[in-house]
């Protein structure tokens, strides 16, 4: 409703929380005003039964209202229940008033909306009614005024009763949601009656009590098993008796078995209407009613009507029409009994039902729905079209005299002229002539309902057009849906994919057009593929939104306790302030050698290794000074005091880290302050030792120095024998944590005693192991060394993201194909030419390699981290389902065995024992699903190449199965279609056989069905059935996967535009000048034009700070080398921190940047353009180019704009604020005298007339 008038939006709230406001005391006596615009604040969420909604001794500034449903009030030990409150009722008052503790847990008892109302929230409308403000402050503040509020608030005790009736009371029972069904008795234990199962009979009227007595004592609970497997027995009788009701009334009507087992399809679902009124529901306001009567009349409202049309004896009246059970009447009472098909209607309830559970594979889901739907519709007009030429002979009016001579027998009568008997097939009543008749007709079905046509079946009577064109728009519209539906569903699927690609590409744009660093741009672009990796796109922030605070804080206090705990500072804290710490915990990832934190920056988070490992080292990378591990955590000194790192921190290896923010944890102190209190106690007593440390180590150090050099000496020969290393050398603690915090407090200068203590305690200890006297040594023998280097070579490993392998992955994939086309074609048309095989042979070869390749070629795991130890890699690709098995299976040399067969039969069982290879498939589905799974491509391409090769990989097997149905072992049937070609006579090359059964394939699949080729046997036409529907699928889906992709790539484009078109349409009606409409329309075009209409900083807010401020130095570096008041300021960290309070500005040509007189307190610099500097009259003082900086002046000193700037070109600024520089620089004391003597020193003599400016704007 964000987009609504303000007044609207109240409105709409205020009507649905009115009478609950109005039900609340602190907000009784409050005026409408006041309840309208705190209705706005409130927020629903839903509990489910059973949901915690808060908890005793949690500290909490909410308040909630039910309107829904009803809570129960629980005992501390959550094992007493000391009321129940329902809709109108409200609690946590006293939190959203006073922040105290909660006194009680709330639990949902049944599905429940309740509104919250937060501190924060109701704080926002007090400011605009201060009076009130007041009033609720002096509440809060009077100790007096809150004990007598405690007292009102009626806590039971344990045994009272206070249950809130519920409106259905007597019917409603609460039972055990794990069971299957409620039992209820007429009696209690004690002998008594049990009112609230007999109250409900004695109410009701003389009708209903006495079918009340069918009723059971039992009800079945929606949620038990037993319903659910009866609900699934009834989905499947319904699709079962959609299949064998229609072919008992077309093809079978004689059948004594179809009767039989229709009649008890019919009993079964007439006990599926029983235990429908035994069903228990739950109301609106989310209570379990089970008593049985209630059940009923809740069955009689729904879905009784429906299935009493869909069990319905119909044929009974068939029945008295006709004294006789003759073939005819049979047939007629088979054709009555249709309205059973009705009970289909539980498929697609089912189907909806699983599909709106978000933890299922929706995707699945609706393949299988769409596969269901296209059998039963297919079938459907099957049965319709056979039935249309083959009627009950009853039907015929019987004064026509030559009715029968019309009509020729099949277990019913079918019309001479209809579409059967012109088609020119034999017509028996056998059971197999009806099976090849229900190929016959689902063939014209699928033929008429896709639009392929071939024109061998049609219709010839009247009727028959008429139903067919009804039967050719159904199916037209039917495939339209499933296509369009699956179409949606993949635009929907990609939809988060094609939004991470476009922020991707608007970063990739900024930086080449910010001639950014190649190297950083690529390690920016790879940490952004590996956060798609491991979230693919979701925001991790973002996980939990929408949840109650109650359920967010029980997810994230499970998730985090154990990190919070171990934290010093938070040791002994009380569980309410750990739990809403926890939700201020965020996740962060780094890749591989990228900084967490750098030396000097200013810090105020604090990290939790989750998975992986970051080492501590020096300022220029090269000493590694420590190493922690998952489970450790650095950075709490700054999280409270925001000081300066004293120490980088690099990601070893692919890290998952959790971040606290110094903001949240304030935030969070806020509400606890004693908590706070021994944090900062703790805090000082640890930043006090830690100094003492550093002191230590530094006077230690000073003295190590001054020892004489002869130990150093000794120390330096002794290292010098020993083997080089080549990872640099490691200090570890006892205490990793304690290690990290004291290098986060040290001085700049006690880094290096650090080190030289670590180097001197290395030496020593070098100096202390004994010298071994050289022994001589047999060399190894040649035959060893030969054997060494093989298992060397043997456990070597390749990278499988080098360009080499990439495009040895792209032959894999290419001669998977080729081996795929020869396979089939040898075994199809059995032509075994000479290129053909050593084209095989020599596939195989290369698969074989693939599979020693495979052993050594490194993998990424489900983290990303690319896998390049050789045991690891062996044990992957073995045990792997899709790796070494399916290889082997497909390379293995099974056409061996075809030397087993007879002579002239050997190359033949080649062929066909080959077919084994086609696994090699597999590879090629791998390939592209790598390929779609990278981010930086086009997906496009990627899309149309997968689906061009599964198109031709599809048509060339579809034309060798439908040739070796006329031509099995290359001799062709001469009823066959190959027959009918003239196969037998011209004797064609395969080539030629092969290009005519493309043609055939291609023609039928795209719904062409020119005629030439066409199916003759009623096996070419089951197959020639299932090209024409799996054709008309592949294609639509084809096609509806590029159209989602192209729509996913222009979702922002159109955004755009339609962003375009409202402020065009605003400006219209506000009448806006067309001179200012043109500019503002021609600065959205060069908006987009340049970076897309993307703010950069809002798509880099999850970029990890320290490559952050690399981007941004690299963007502004220049721009400080200009501005004068940093001279002899050299600090790489001053200049990243104030590199993120640089800010970008566009503007266009001929629009003014400032006009003279202006106050402001920004500096300028032109990165890209011309500016021309003005005076009052317009006359041109000095055009500035890219490079300049202007009014540096106003960050220094008050000031007005001394001229006007306009733009001659359109130019590219950067921005930095007076303020901005004035939070950087109160971290860096040294830097801030340097800019303070710098201002005085340029700008003194300004001073004065700085000072007479402001003092004439100083208001009278």
């Amino acid at each position: 409703m964000s987009d609504m008038p303000v007044a609207l939006q109240q409105d709409i709230s205020f009507e649905a929380i009115q009478e609950i406001l109005e039900n609340i005391p602190l907000f009784k006596k409050t005026n409408e005003t006041f309840q309208r615009q705190l209705s706005l604040k409130l927020h629903c969420y839903v509990f489910g039964p059973g949901d915690i909604i808060v908890y005793a001794g949690d500290m909490g500034r909410e308040m909630f209202c039910i309107r829904r449903g009803y809570c129960d009030v629980m005992s501390p030990d959550l094992q007493t229940n000391l009321m129940s409150i329902g809709p109108l009722q409200y609690f946590g008052e006293m939190g959203l008033i006073t922040g105290e503790y909660r006194m009680a847990t709330v639990i949902a008892k049944t599905n429940a909306e309740i509104y919250m109302l937060t501190k924060n929230a109701f704080d926002e409308v007090l400011e605009n009614f201060p009076l009130l403000k007041t009033q609720f402050e002096k509440a809060a503040a009077n100790r007096s005024v809150l004990e007598t509020i405690r007292k009102k608030i009626k806590i039971l005790k344990p045994g009272e009763d206070a249950t809130v009736k519920t409106p259905e009371s007597q019917e409603a029972q609460v039972v055990d949601t794990l069971s299957s069904m409620a039992v209820f008795c007429k009696e209690l234990e004690g002998g008594q009656d049990n009112l609230d199962y007999i109250k409900p009979f004695q109410k009701s009227n003389f009708i209903s009590q006495f079918f009340s007595r069918l009723l059971m004592k039992t009800t079945f609970l929606p949620s038990g098993k037993l319903l659910r497997y009866l609900t699934l027995v009834l989905i499947l009788i319904g699709l079962v008796q959609s299949i064998s009701i229609t072919i008992h009334a077309s093809f079978y009507p004689s059948s004594t078995f179809l009767w039989v087992f229709n009649y008890l399809l019919d009993l079964c679902m007439l006990t599926g209407m029983y235990v429908g009124f035994h069903t228990a529901f739950y109301t609106d306001e989310g209570i379990l009613v089970t008593h049985p009567l209630s059940t009923a009349r809740h069955y009689l409202r729904g879905n009784f009507i429906i299935d009493v049309l869909a069990c319905f004896p119909i044929e009974i009246f068939a029945l008295f029409a006709y004294s006789s059970l003759k073939d005819e009447v049979v047939h007629l009472l088979t054709c009555v009994r249709v309205n059973r098909i009705i009970n289909i209607y539980r498929l697609p309830l089912a189907f909806a039902y699983l599909e709106s559970k978000i933890q299922k594979e929706t995707g699945f889901i609706r393949e299988v729905k769409f596969s269901f739907y296209t059998v039963i519709f297919l079938h459907w007009l099957t049965c319709g079209l056979f039935i249309m030429a083959c009627p009950p002979a009853i039907v015929v009016s019987p004064s026509s005299s030559d009715a029968h001579s019309d009509m020729h027998a099949l277990s019913g009568h079918c019309h001479a002229n209809s579409w059967i008997v012109k088609a020119g097939f034999n017509v028996t009543g056998s059971d197999e002539n009806l099976g090849n008749m229900y190929i016959l007709s689902f063939y014209w079905a699928c033929a008429t309902s896709v639009s392929v046509g071939y024109g061998e079946v049609s219709a010839n009577t009247n009727p028959e057009k008429i139903v067919t064109l009804m039967f050719m728009i159904m199916g037209v519209v039917f495939f339209g849906y499933i296509i369009a539906s699956v179409a949606a569903s993949l635009a929907n699927a990609d939809a988060q994919r094609a939004n991470f690609q476009e922020k991707l590409t608007a970063i990739n744009t900024f930086m080449i057009d910010q001639n950014l660093d190649s190297n950083l741009r690529t390690r920016v672009l790879s940490h952004y593929e590996y956060v798609w990796l491991r979230t693919k796109g979701v925001d991790p922030d973002s996980l939990f939104d929408g949840l109650p605070l109650s359920l967010w804080g029980d997810v994230t206090f499970s998730l985090y306790e154990d990190l919070i705990s171990k934290v010093p500072l938070f040791e002994n804290t009380e569980a309410g302030f750990m739990k809403m710490l926890s939700r201020c915990i965020k996740p962060m990832l780094f890749l591989q050698g990228e900084y967490v934190v750098k030396k000097y920056d200013v810090g105020s988070e604090m990290f939790f290794i989750h998975r992986g490992a970051v080492d501590v080292v020096s300022e220029d990378g090269q000493m590694v000074f420590a190493t922690m591990r998952a489970g450790k955590m650095f950075g709490e000194v700054a999280l409270l005091f925001s000081c300066p790192r004293t120490a980088s921190v690099r990601a070893q290896t692919n890290t998952d880290v959790f971040v606290l923010n110094k903001t949240d944890l304030d935030n969070v102190l806020g509400h606890y302050p004693a908590v706070k209190k021994q944090v900062m106690t703790i805090a000082e007593e640890r930043q006090a030792k830690a100094k003492k440390r550093s002191a230590a180590k530094l006077s230690i150090s000073s003295k190590t120095s001054t020892q004489p050099s002869t130990a150093t000496s000794a120390a330096t020969k002794t290292s010098a024998t020993s083997a080089p290393t080549t990872e640099p050398p490691t200090i570890r603690s006892k205490d990793d944590n304690e290690e990290i915090e004291l290098l986060s407090l040290i001085p700049e200068g006690a880094v290096s005693p650090v080190a030289d203590t670590m180097a001197q305690n290395v030496n020593t200890s070098a100096d202390t192991k004994p010298v071994e006297e050289d022994t001589p040594t047999k060399k190894p023998s040649c035959f060893g060394r030969m054997l060494a280097g093989l298992h060397k070579a043997s456990r070597h490993t390749f990278r499988s993201n080098s360009l080499g392998f990439r495009l040895y992955a792209d032959l894999i994939c290419f001669l998977s194909i080729i081996s795929t086309w020869t396979i089939t074609f040898q075994a199809a048309y059995q032509d075994h030419h000479t290129a053909i095989i050593v084209v095989s042979y020599v596939v195989d070869v290369f698969f074989w390699i693939d599979i020693y390749l495979k052993f050594h070629l490194c993998f990424y795991d489900n983290f990303g981290d690319l896998v390049v130890d050789f045991d690891q890699i062996y044990k992957n690709y073995l045990k792997n389902p899709g790796g070494f098995a399916l290889d082997f299976v497909a390379a293995f040399p099974l056409d061996i065995l075809a030397l087993a067969a007879p002579s002239g039969f050997q190359l033949r069982a080649l062929s066909y024992l080959r077919l084994v290879h086609l696994l090699r498939l597999v590879r090629s589905s791998q390939f592209f699903a790598k390929w779609e799974k990278e981010l930086n491509i086009n997906m496009l391409v990627a899309r149309l190449t997968k689906f061009g090769i599964v198109l031709i990989i599809l048509i060339h097997c579809f034309s060798c199965v439908w040739y070796m149905l006329a031509c099995l072992n290359a001799e062709c049937s001469l009823d066959s279609w190959a027959g009918n070609a003239d196969y037998l006579e011209k004797n064609p090359t395969s080539m030629t056989r092969y290009c005519d059964s493309v043609y055939w394939c291609v023609a039928t699949m795209t719904s062409t069905g020119y005629g030439d080729f066409r199916a003759y046997t009623y096996i070419e036409m089951a197959f020639a059935s299932a090209v024409m529907v799996i054709g008309k699928l592949m294609f639509g889906f084809t096609l509806g996967n590029i159209a989602s992709t192209l729509a996913n790539a222009a979702t922002q484009r159109v955004k755009y535009e339609g962003r375009l078109e409202a402020i065009r349409n605003h400006m219209e009606d506000q009448s806006v000048p067309k001179v200012l409409k043109e500019r503002v329309i021609n600065y959205l075009d060069y908006l987009w034009l340049r970076n897309k209409a993307v703010d950069i900083k809002v798509v880099l807010a999850d970029c990890p700070g320290p490559m952050l401020a690399e981007i941004f130095l690299g963007l502004t570096r220049y721009m400080f080398q200009k501005i004068q008041l940093f001279t002899k300021v050299d600090d790489d960290s001053f200049y990243r921190l104030l590199s993120l309070k640089v800010s970008q500005s566009l503007t266009n040509a001929n629009d003014y940047i400032y006009h003279k007189g202006d106050v402001g307190q920004q500096v300028f610099f032109i990165q890209r353009g011309k500016v021309e500097l003005l005076d009052d009259w317009g006359n041109v003082l000095s055009v500035q180019s890219a490079g300049t900086v202007l009014c540096e002046v106003s960050v220094a000193i008050n000031m007005p704009r001394p001229y006007n700037a306009r733009a001659v070109t359109t130019v590219d600024l950067l921005v930095l604020d007076k303020c901005d520089l004035d939070e950087c620089l109160a971290y860096y004391p040294g830097i801030q005298e340097i800019v303070s003597e710098n201002i005085n020193k340029q700008y003194g003599h300004l001073m004065p007339q700085a000072k007479a400016s402001s003092a004439l704007n100083v208001p009278k």
